[in-house]
């Protein structure tokens, strides 16, 4: 906070730029707003000390929009998952309860002239 030409905060990531990432991607992105944070508190309890303002005190607001909105696209995806882990668990149970097929009809025997047995009635 002592650089007098710190640039003006971004914005916080949304959610739809957060699904595009990967799993990995998402908790890299974890730790830093991690750090970031615990940063941003560490200055703004120095700033609170000191009796100064702080520069652009809404980046904390701004990295805990982000943390609440990556956590709510990760709560999304252990959803989805459980749901298609539930559905193949379904599938395989209801597999294992339906009956097996019919066996397929025996073959028509032939008697010597060719002509099957089934058309001798």
């Amino acid at each position: 906070d002592e650089d007098p030409d710190l640039p003006p905060p971004g914005r916080a990531w949304n959610a739809a730029d957060l699904r595009k990432k990967s799993n990995e991607d998402l908790e890299k992105l974890w730790v830093v707003l991690c750090k970031e944070r615990n940063m941003l508190l560490t200055s703004r309890y120095h700033h609170k000390v000191r009796q100064t303002d702080m520069k652009y005190p809404e980046r904390y607001h701004l990295v805990r929009r982000s943390m609440a909105r990556l956590k709510q696209v990760a709560r999304e995806r252990e959803l989805f998952e459980a749901r298609r882990t539930h559905e193949r668990k379904q599938l395989r149970f209801e597999s294992l309860l339906r009956p097996p097929p019919p066996p397929p009809p025996a073959p028509a025997i032939s008697d010597e002239l060719g002509s099957s047995t089934s058309s001798m009635q």
